[in-house]
């Protein structure tokens, strides 16, 4: 194999495990290689270091699963560079030394590392601790069968919160889809608020009792709305940074989530960290909402190019929200397709009186206002993403009441 070549992400393939051996010391990886290709569904890759970089990842275009790195003399270097360019998502890393020296044991840990490994390798100890990794990948992705969507602001205040509720709202209410939705803004969480609902239970809570969670426990964190929503959010009054939030968990429950419900949506705050980069990976689709002005299409241009040149993200993943759309602006849908160089743009109408009710009261906008121009954008955005109709049609006493209300 040459060096620097990846397959794709295995949480693309799911077949395959990706794993790179990495090394200065070419009969190492080659033993290394041959040890971990007795494995059944690995994707084994090389990197034989002799470019003058001590960091094993550096040029890679493509992430590996697991990184099997042996540490040579120069095993400081090495471990710091490595430390200085790991990807912010998650990443197992053995260490193989010819070495037991305390300090470059303490290093591999603190980079990271599940386990070490000094030499003569030993076969039964690298296939085990090989196969400890991917044991922990298949049960965090491997069965994942629902489809998660994930709703971010490119500006602060553009709308993802009422959009990421609305669309969940729609879609538990006219389909039989099993549906949850996932409040991740850890500081001023809302989606309570939207459904009017009590939280007994919150997202930390959750991800606290994580390693012994099963289905039925999973819904007992779950809130009910009366449409048919779960929703798991944080507990108001709790004052919470992304550091309580451990991304290994936190991919665990999502996986948990998504073999649990057809459909899962996240409301994703706009920042960057440990926490964002999970759910992103974890992502099928990824709504970007903006507003129609310059300061929106700006931040939706850094937004998409870190999700797509830091976070690997790929651009089928991504659709434009354009919302409150004014037809008369100046700033056409055109231009902000071609600013953005985004294809997928879709569009819910300025509605400011009826959306203000429907947040205001606790109220999903379908349940008060079904016939309302938002509320069509809406339904048609869940059919765009999802390929779905409405399955339920209101009875006939149903539609005449609505025309005394006059919606």
């Amino acid at each position: 194999m040459k060096p620097n070549t990846l397959l794709q992400s295995s949480i693309i393939d799911k077949n395959h495990f990706n794993v790179l051996v990495a090394g200065r010391n070419a009969e190492h990886i080659e033993q290394m290689e041959t040890i971990l290709g007795n494995i059944d569904n690995l994707s084994i890759s090389r990197n034989h270091i002799c470019n003058g970089h001590s960091d094993p990842l550096y040029g890679l275009a493509e992430m590996p699963d697991l990184l099997v790195f042996w540490v040579g003399e120069n095993w400081e270097l090495e471990l710091t560079e490595l430390m200085l360019h790991l990807p912010s998502k998650y990443l197992s890393l053995i260490i193989c030394a010819d070495s037991d020296d305390p300090k470059l044991m303490r290093l591999a840990m603190k980079a990271g590392a599940v386990d070490y490994l000094r030499s003569p390798i030993s076969r039964n100890d690298l296939v085990a601790a090989t196969c400890s990794v991917l044991d922990d990948f298949n049960l965090t992705h491997c069965s994942k069968s629902g489809s998660i969507l994930t709703v971010i602001n490119a500006k602060g205040g553009s709308g993802a919160s009422f959009i990421a509720c609305n669309i969940a709202d729609i879609m538990a209410e006219s389909s039989d889809l099993d549906v949850a939705l996932i409040g991740l803004d850890i500081q001023f969480g809302s989606h309570s608020g939207y459904l009017d609902i009590d939280t007994e239970y919150g997202l930390i809570e959750a991800l606290d009792n994580i390693e012994d969670m099963d289905s039925a426990a999973l819904r007992g964190y779950m809130m009910q709305h009366s449409s048919g929503i779960h929703l798991l959010d944080v507990k108001p009054g709790a004052l919470l940074t992304a550091e309580d939030i451990d991304p290994e968990s936190l991919s665990k429950l999502l996986n948990l989530m998504a073999t649990n419900y057809d459909q899962v949506i996240i409301d994703l705050p706009r920042q960057i960290d440990q926490v964002s980069s999970t759910v992103i990976e974890c992502t099928d689709k990824i709504l970007i909402v903006v507003q129609q002005s310059i300061a929106h299409i700006h931040d939706a241009m850094r937004l998409l190019e870190i999700l797509q040149r830091d976070l690997l993200t790929p651009k089928g993943k991504i659709v434009i929200v354009v919302n409150r759309y004014d037809k008369s602006s100046d700033l056409t849908l055109k231009s902000i397709s071609k600013m953005l160089n985004i294809d997928s743009l879709l569009t819910i109408p300025n509605s400011f009186d009826q959306v203000s009710e429907s947040i205001n009261g606790g109220e999903p906008i379908y349940a008060i206002f079904r016939r309302a121009a938002v509320t069509k954008a809406l339904i048609k955005m869940k059919d765009d993403l999802l390929g779905q109709k409405i399955a339920k049609e209101k009875a006939v006493l149903g539609k005449l009441f609505d025309r005394f209300r006059g919606i």
